[in-house]
């Protein structure tokens, strides 16, 4: 469709945006308690939401996106520095040499970097605890990626995929996992293997897809694009300093991001307490040194997070003299790249607090599981099909177990309404336009939504096909 021929994926959020504000005046506004709808208003639904008051209105559409900045600014935060950290990094010689060298390491053997940093990606989603951290390591694996001619499509599936499948089998994920373990009264312990399983399957289908694709030749429009490259390169090539940099900034991320205590390491934990506690001439000097807004590693924030990055910029400064008004145009430009895929986060996240503050999933969700779902047989089906509505719409898994948690609480089989929580989630977040992580890397590397479709639909099918026999097994079984 010609509507659909530039930006198709902010005007297929748009739509669905559109969706819900039309919904809030044709849908009764609900919740779940102790498993049963409840209205929240008598007279909403049709004209009745006229006059209650939940129906969204004209400055509620612009009210609720800025809502989102607002709620969300951590996820602005860190995505900004990210772009200006990156954009920096490419004008240095230093950086550019790193990124060539580890290209030609590779070099014939693309297929071997790929499945690796698939599997360190995924990895690294499985057991953290905030996801969009992971993205401070994409632009370098992106980078190396363009070096390598990469397509496109492979090279998001190869990081953002990568993210997105450690989200399928979250073990010990824990922005997931303890919000459904709340909710169900489970825990990090509860269908581990099975979770395991279906991670692994998720891992070994997308790294045969990308490497079945990567068989094909690509024209030149098709090779993904280094976006934080620069024409210019300044500085010395001088790589030991650059390398150190970078393996610190990696380690402290990986660190601060890993979700430790729900893998029983408390010593990150306990070692953080006795720091904050170390007194010199009768004053905790843990806190006046760092402040009281650092966290032990598991803990971190992302505000944490981009302040290591911001510090890791400026000891590159300082260690390759880079003038002023050079960091001051990279960190301009960067932060210019940053604004197509912060435009589309900031409508994705408008239609998440519409969605909440307007509730008419649980409406749509009590009325599928009250007909299909009243055959047993159908209710894995149900529970998948209720995760994939919530997920499109309240986009995030912390909503998502606030639309569904309660009333999976009360399925006689609450290992299956986890994992086809836990699958239907992540399954989603492959092929929703409203999957942050998704819109995140096709907006950034400019990928048309279709044409994402278009190649990758035999993996998605295929994951989705994956996620209803686990969760028909673990229901039946």
């Amino acid at each position: 469709m010609k509507f659909f021929k530039k930006y198709d994926l902010i005007k297929i959020i748009l739509i669905i945006m559109l969706a819900v504000i039309l919904g809030s005046w044709f849908i009764q506004s609900t919740y779940f308690a102790n498993g049963e709808l409840q209205v929240i208003s008598e007279t909403s639904g049709i004209i009745g939401n006229i006059f209650d008051g939940y129906t969204i209105g004209l400055f509620d559409i612009t009210t609720n996106i800025f809502s989102g900045f607002y709620y969300f600014v951590d996820t602005f935060v860190i995505l900004l520095v990210i772009g200006a950290f990156y954009k920096l990094l490419g004008t240095t010689k230093a950086y550019n040499n790193i990124v060539d060298n580890v290209a030609k390491l590779f070099k014939g053997k693309e297929k071997v970097f790929v499945i690796l940093s698939v599997i360190i990606y995924a990895v690294l989603a499985s057991i953290t605890t905030l996801s969009m951290a992971l993205v401070a390591f994409i632009p370098f694996t992106i980078a190396v990626l363009s070096r390598m001619k990469v397509d496109k499509i492979s090279a998001v599936l190869t990081t953002f995929g990568g993210i997105i499948v450690g989200q399928i089998g979250a073990t010990y994920n824990n922005e997931i996992m303890s919000n459904l373990n709340s909710a169900l009264s489970t825990t990090f312990g509860t269908e581990l293997a099975t979770r395991i399983v279906l991670g692994v399957i998720a891992l070994i289908l997308l790294i045969a897809f990308i490497y079945n694709r990567m068989d094909k030749k690509h024209s030149s429009d098709e090779v993904i694009t280094d976006v934080f490259a620069s024409k210019k390169v300044y500085g010395k090539g001088n790589v030991i300093p650059m390398a150190i940099v970078l393996v610190l900034t990696s380690v402290l991320f990986i660190l601060g991001y890993t979700s430790w205590t729900n893998m029983g390491v408390t010593a990150f934990t306990e070692g953080f307490t006795h720091f904050q506690e170390r007194e010199l001439f009768g004053n905790t000097w843990g806190y006046t040194l760092i402040g009281a807004s650092i966290y032990s590693y598991g803990e971190w924030n992302l505000y944490i997070g981009a302040t290591v990055l911001i510090l890791a910029g400026a000891l590159i400064k300082v260690i390759y003299s880079i003038p002023m008004s050079q960091v001051i145009d990279s960190v301009l430009s960067g932060v210019k790249k940053m604004v197509k895929p912060l435009f589309v986060v900031l409508l994705i996240l408008g239609i998440l607090i519409m969605s909440v503050q307007f509730p008419t999933i649980p409406t749509i969700v009590n009325w599928i599981n009250s007909t299909i779902g009243g055959v047993e047989f159908l209710q894995p089906f149900t529970w998948i099909l209720n995760v994939f509505i919530a997920k499109i719409f309240a986009v995030d898994i912390t909503y998502v177990t606030a639309f569904l948690g309660n009333l999976y609480s009360t399925f006689g089989n609450t290992n299956a309404a986890l994992v086809s929580l836990v699958a239907g989630n992540g399954v989603a977040g492959l092929i929703a336009p409203t999957s942050l992580i998704l819109a995140l890397g096709l907006s950034l590397y400019n990928i048309d939504y279709k044409d994402y479709v278009k190649a990758s639909w035999k993996y998605i099918v295929g994951m989705i096909v994956v996620a209803l026999v686990i969760t028909y097994i673990t229901m039946f079984v």
